[in-house]
């Protein structure tokens, strides 16, 4: 596993970034703010008590609401869907691992009295045709409100507008638009947002498909003549997220979430997804699912390739909000 210091700066100092009151709070209504002496009351998802926090782990069409009181100490974290990874032909080059979902950590977030809010969750995208077909399938997105939206991951090999994270590429294109910089999302879906480019390919002949994004790094290049495999972007660790460290909703061992797929070269070679599940690719064994739960993007492979990781909805909150039992 990655050391957290190669994770870009900006993403480690978007994590940490305080909360600004006067964006955040928008399309929630003018009713939050701090606790007041009625105790809060929320409902919706899986309710768990960890540590110092109450979660909410929210499915699809599942329904926060508050039901008394109001707290100005919410919490989210929302994952789009990972990519599907990009199939290939016994006898084709490399199959591009495809870009995980854009994550948004939203650190102080109102729940003001009344607030409902119905969740989507973006479902993985399939995996791409086989050899001439066309590459992955985009990620879903998942949404909390109008004013959040995070963003599927794109496909492996396939054209990526605007995605989480980019697909690698094997022929396709790049992705022009990420979770940071798509001009279709609110502005504060893009400020707490993370996200980042697919792996290029290089070269001509037997070369490999490039690596997907994940939301803490960048996928690796795919090199020239020889067939190498390239690794998927790294994702988000929880450590630096103190409500989120150490909680039960992602793998005990890595405790990263939306890693990109990686992506496969020729001659049965083969990589790493990055870490925070995505999948591992392989030219001719196949590539491996994205992890459902963390946005992970689907391993390139062959003869398949990894379907994407579904994204992710939780909302928590200080268990002193609920005041006492």
């Amino acid at each position: 596993m990655a050391p957290f210091k190669s994770i870009k700066g900006r993403s480690l100092g978007k994590l940490l970034k305080g909360y600004k009151s006067s964006d955040v709070g928008k399309g929630f209504g003018s009713a939050g703010g701090a606790s007041g002496p009625v105790a809060f009351v929320a409902s919706g998802g899986t309710k768990t008590t960890h540590g110092d926090f109450v979660y909410h782990d929210l499915a699809n069409g599942d329904t926060f609401q508050v039901l008394n009181g109001s707290t100005g100490a919410g919490k989210l974290l929302l994952i789009g869907g990972g990519g599907g990874g990009a199939t290939g032909g016994p006898g084709s080059g490399g199959q591009a691992g495809a870009g995980a979902g854009g994550a948004i950590i939203v650190p102080a977030l109102p729940f003001p009295a009344g607030l409902s809010v119905t969740v989507a969750v973006g479902a993985g995208g399939a995996t791409g045709a086989g050899q001439g077909g066309p590459g992955g399938a985009k990620g879903g997105n998942s949404t909390f409100g109008t004013n959040w939206v995070a963003l599927g991951g794109g496909g492996g090999a396939s054209e990526n507008i605007a995605v989480g994270s980019g697909g690698g590429t094997y022929g396709g294109e790049a992705n022009q638009y990420n979770q940071t910089t798509d001009p279709t999302i609110p502005a504060d879906s893009k400020t707490y947002g993370h996200g980042n480019d697919s792996g290029l390919y290089a070269g001509t002949g037997n070369f490999g498909g490039g690596g997907g994004g994940g939301a803490g790094g960048d996928g690796s290049p795919a090199p020239g003549p020889g067939s190498p495999a390239a690794t998927g972007g790294i994702g988000l660790p929880t450590q630096p997220i103190v409500w989120l460290r150490n909680t039960p909703f992602f793998s005990p061992t890595s405790q990263y979430f939306a890693g990109g797929g990686g992506g496969a070269g020729r001659y049965n070679t083969s990589s790493s997804g990055g870490t925070g599940g995505g999948g591992a690719s392989h030219h001719s064994s196949g590539g491996s699912n994205g992890v459902a739960g963390t946005g992970g993007g689907g391993g390139g492979g062959h003869p398949g390739a990894g379907t994407g990781g579904s994204g992710r909805c939780i909302v928590a909150y200080p268990t002193t909000a609920e005041g006492p039992n």
